[in-house]
């Protein structure tokens, strides 16, 4: 939390305390000072400082891997965007014969949106604000299911470019994306590119259920609401105590598993069906492979180990 450091809104609340002291001091024999709005925000800053390095120490692993992911998807970005050839993944006319819009530039912006996104949400997790970053994980899981729709689908991106305007684009969005159509349509893709039956019911039923739960964030239900205003200590599992301002939280650990379920899913997905550039010694291609590489055994080590590990 920012310091008042700006005159002018410091002023403004050093004249409110004067006013407020003025009536206070006869109404209630008390009275506040500046300095102890200072006292406040300087504590609540430590008490971030101090939960966030916890946050950072015990999910050291998880919060790397995402941080990985997050840098192999920029990297794919930057790799998809290109003044030179404007064609890696795809032909420039794939969406109209005029090449207008490129789907590799579009494509290269689903990317730089799905890592700000991630990088929000890292930022919020090691905060161990976990409510907002609940709903942020739902928003980057739909719009990571959407970019593998759209790589996948021609007749579907053509669609999707026509949303011109909010209203047109809504209207689309419901018609490609809303929520049982987008799972259906995961469904098939995963079946068209030889994944069997099993795999297929299992992430399609492992979706609706995480769609579900990260909604009620979203929708900001009683329960989450509630449940959500606590903070669960990380070496206690019985300990919990008021979330207000973020700071220590254990309970950063399911959605910190979605958002690198998420990604690590994506990546798969992007790799499987697209990943063919034309100029393979395209400026950080070759990062974004080697990341790829290092992430399938990292995720499985950290979260399916000997050790058990049960997000």
């Amino acid at each position: 939390m920012k310091k008042l450091t700006n005159k002018k809104l410091r002023a403004l609340v050093k004249q409110n305390v004067n006013n407020i002291n003025n009536i206070s001091k006869k109404a209630f024999q008390k009275t506040i000072k500046i300095s102890d709005i200072d006292a406040i925000i300087s504590f609540i800053n430590e008490q971030q400082k101090d939960g966030e390095k916890i946050n950072t120490n015990f999910f050291n692993n998880e919060l790397t891997l995402a941080n990985l992911s997050t840098l192999c998807i920029a990297m794919i970005s930057l790799s998809l965007h290109s003044s030179e050839s404007d064609e890696e993944i795809f032909p420039k006319n794939w969406l109209s014969e005029d090449g207008i819009p490129n789907p590799n530039f579009i494509l290269s912006n689903l990317f730089l949106q799905i890592t700000n996104y991630s990088i929000a949400i890292i930022d919020l997790l090691e905060k161990g604000l976990d409510n907002p970053a609940r709903t942020l994980v739902r928003s980057i899981s739909e719009l990571c299911n959407q970019t593998i729709i759209l790589i996948y689908s021609q007749e579907d991106f053509k669609e999707y470019i026509k949303g011109k305007d909010e209203n047109a684009s809504n209207e689309i969005w419901y018609k490609l994306f809303s929520k049982n159509k987008m799972f259906e349509k995961i469904s098939a893709i995963e079946k068209n590119i030889g994944f069997d039956n099993e795999f297929i019911d299992f992430w399609y039923t492992y979706r609706k259920e995480r769609h579900q739960f990260f909604s009620e964030s979203v929708h900001h239900s009683y329960l989450s609401v509630n449940i959500g205003a606590y903070s669960s200590k990380c070496h206690s599992d019985n300990e919990n105590v008021k979330g207000l301002f973020g700071g220590e939280n254990a309970s950063i650990d399911p959605p910190l598993y979605y958002l690198n379920t998420t990604l690590f899913m994506f990546i798969r997905f992007y790799y499987k069906i697209a990943n063919k550039p034309k100029n393979p010694d395209k400026a950080f291609w070759l990062e974004s492979v080697v990341l790829h590489q290092a992430i399938n055994p990292a995720y499985f080590d950290i979260y399916y180990s000997t050790e058990g590990y049960k997000p």
